[in-house]
């Protein structure tokens, strides 16, 4: 039914000569509407809408290019009609290109295809009036934040695209206008217009500068090479304004924050050029005042914070004397986890009818997977070079990072860590975690320290998922950590032996999983911490 209308589409743009040009608006209107719709709807639903095969068939694209570039240059024609469609154009096409960060990967992929039909078209010669007139609209407001979206789309879908919108004059004279604050916009699109030209532009520099594919995770560890020097003095006046913008909260849309550390950061070549402790408490200040409402997904394999982490952990490890502080003291630390556990949401049951909660799959868009294990290291190297600060953060009343941390060791996480990743990540990210969870134990502490920590293990059931995830997920040579923090919590709890041998006697997985293992030393605690 859905295709049919797309079929009535084409023959109403076709033949609207003979009618009423609003017409033509009212369509593109509803097509816009039935896309927001399927993106809501099921999976299934969504996937058949979005077949690039079908859309094809139908002669939509051909429609509305022969719509704008034939129909209305009649002299009869009336402007004000002929730049609402031009503006009903921009927002279908975005609307059928652009990948919202709703989407599964699944459904994510089959939007991508028609984001590709429309990329290859655009790229056609038989198109180029077309793409003229679509990329003129783009000083026009309520079109270029549109324009972008599509972009965005097409150029995921092919690194042909990345590599028109590189060798035109786009990026020397539109997008960097917009970055400056020249072109008028929807005061509610700037934000969103500006996070959208970030994303494009970091796109172009890890496809066209470093050469990579959309699905090669950039590591700021690695020594980055830039292929072409020439090519990236085009890139360098609209990298060095994001960089300034950066500095200014009030400029700067919060969410498009993340994505920016790693467009400067790559641009840069990992040498970070400004005051590391000026920039931490700024980007600490843009989150603090903002309800971090991160929209766009960028790209495949990496999640928002992602880059972000890098950058801070790249710092760190430049200065750890000056970041180190100003990173704990500044709050923007602690705001990681609060991210963190914001993208956990999703595993924890219904707290109104827990009986019919379903756990459901974390939220990769904001952290990946491997954006989680560098959190990990990053927190690791934090404890050791300010233990006492950490710890204090570790273990408050309402620790959301202990929380988080809790969470890494949960069932639901791990089982989603494995999916798509090697098992090895899963070993790191739990040994990472037991490591972290190890700190109150290896220094002198006072009773009131150690019951607080005691409690919190308590709370979020910290016996039993440690001996969940040794049995499940790891080999005899990687339980040292894990059961090492198991003897240090039943050496200080009753509760926690109780729950040992309950769980050995019960459960005869864990049982198994611990026949290799001395039990003199988990129950009775004889066992001294490695860190």
């Amino acid at each position: 039914m859905s295709h049919e209308f797309l079929e009535l589409t084409s023959i109403i743009l076709n033949i609207a000569p003979a009618l009423d040009y609003t017409i033509c608006c009212e369509t593109l209107m509803i097509l816009i509407i039935l896309c927001e719709s399927y993106e809501d709807a099921s999976p299934l639903l969504c996937q058949a809408w979005y077949d690039p095969v079908r859309i094809d068939k139908c002669q939509v694209w051909p429609a509305i290019a022969q719509l704008i570039t034939t129909s209305f240059k009649s002299e009869n024609s009336n402007i004000e009609i002929y730049n609402e469609t031009l503006m009903y154009t921009t927002a279908t096409m975005a609307a059928l290109a652009y990948p919202s960060q709703c989407l599964p990967d699944e459904l994510l992929e089959a939007k991508i295809k028609v984001a590709n039909s429309l990329a290859l078209k655009l790229l056609d010669s038989n198109y180029s009036a077309f793409r003229e007139v679509w990329l003129g609209q783009f000083r026009t407001p309520k079109c270029s934040s549109n324009i972008l979206k599509a972009m965005y789309g097409m150029r995921l879908s092919t690194p042909r695209f990345s590599a028109f919108i590189f060798d035109g004059s786009f990026l020397s004279n539109e997008l960097l206008s917009l970055l400056r604050g020249q072109i008028t916009t929807e005061e509610s699109d700037l934000d969103e217009a500006i996070e959208l030209s970030i994303h494009i532009s970091t796109a172009i520099i890890k496809q066209i500068m470093l050469q990579y594919d959309n699905n090669t995770r950039i590591d700021l560890r690695d020594q980055l090479t830039i292929k072409d020097d020439r090519k990236f003095e085009k890139l360098q006046p609209i990298t060095g304004h994001i960089a300034q913008l950066t500095m200014s909260s009030q400029v700067l849309p919060p969410r498009a924050a993340c994505a920016l550390h790693l467009v400067y950061a790559i641009a840069c070549g990992a040498k970070f050029l400004l005051n590391p402790e000026e920039y931490i408490d700024t980007l600490s200040t843009i989150f603090v005042q903002s309800e971090c409402d991160f929209i766009v997904r960028f790209p495949f394999h990496h999640g928002l914070l992602d880059g972000l982490i890098m950058l801070i952990f790249h710092i760190v490890q430049v200065d750890p004397q000056k970041s180190v502080g100003t990173l704990i003291d500044s709050g923007l630390f602690y705001i990681l986890w609060q991210q963190l556990r914001a993208a956990f949401r999703s595993l924890y049951p219904n707290s109104l009818n827990e009986e019919i909660s379903i756990i459901t799959t974390p939220d990769w868009i904001l952290i990946s997977r491997d954006g989680i294990h560098q959190l990990l290291q990053l927190t690791l190297e934090l404890f050791l070079q300010r233990m006492h600060k950490c710890l204090s953060l570790l273990i408050q009343p309402e620790s959301i990072m202990f929380e988080a941390l809790s969470l890494m060791l949960s069932k639901e996480l791990t089982e989603q860590l494995d999916v798509k990743s090697s098992s090895s990540l899963t070993n790191e990210v739990i040994t990472l975690t037991c490591n972290i969870f190890m700190f109150p134990f290896s220094i002198e502490t006072s009773e009131t320290f150690l019951e607080r920590t005691l409690e919190l293990c308590q709370r979020y059931d910290i016996i039993q998922k440690l001996l969940w995830v040794t049995m499940a997920h790891l080999s005899t040579d990687r339980v040292e950590v894990p059961v090492g923090l198991v003897a240090q919590l039943s050496y200080y709890q009753e509760s926690a032996r109780k729950t040992i041998s309950e769980m050995l006697m019960n459960d005869v997985q864990v049982n198994r999983s611990f026949n290799c293992l001395s039990y003199d030393l988990i129950l009775y605690g004889n066992y001294k911490s490695t860190i």
